[in-house]
């Protein structure tokens, strides 16, 4: 399946991350009080049913 096709009960997921995170200076001890981390999910999704749920 490439990017965008639904199968079914199936689809791909692409998701791009980026995500800043602050400290208060006080807890920083003279290091960074802030990180940057970056990254990808790669995922697939796959419909599932619960007890009494309907498929239509």
């Amino acid at each position: 399946m490439k990017e965008g096709d639904i199968d079914a009960d199936r689809a791909p997921i692409h998701a791009h991350v980026r995500a800043e995170h602050w400290v208060p200076d006080d807890l920083a001890d003279k290091g960074a009080d802030r990180w940057l981390v970056v990254g990808f999910h790669d995922n697939e999704a796959i419909r599932t049913w619960t007890a009494g749920a309907s498929a239509a």
